[in-house]
């Protein structure tokens, strides 16, 4: 199962800092226990859908 999250960071300097958007994808397999463990793949700069497409 895959989450996709879009954040916006309101404090950030893109200029110092890096970008404020980012969409991020997280693995959300669960193991034999059923739990569900949550495993960062990527952060992406920028927020919209071709974004995540790419």
């Amino acid at each position: 199962m895959l989450g996709v999250d879009q954040h916006v960071w309101r404090d950030v300097d893109p200029c110092t800092r890096g970008p404020r958007m980012l969409t991020g994808m997280v693995d959300l397999s669960r193991d034999q226990g059923h739990r569900t463990r949550a495993r960062l793949l990527d952060l992406a700069p920028g927020r919209s859908g071709a974004v995540y497409g790419a």
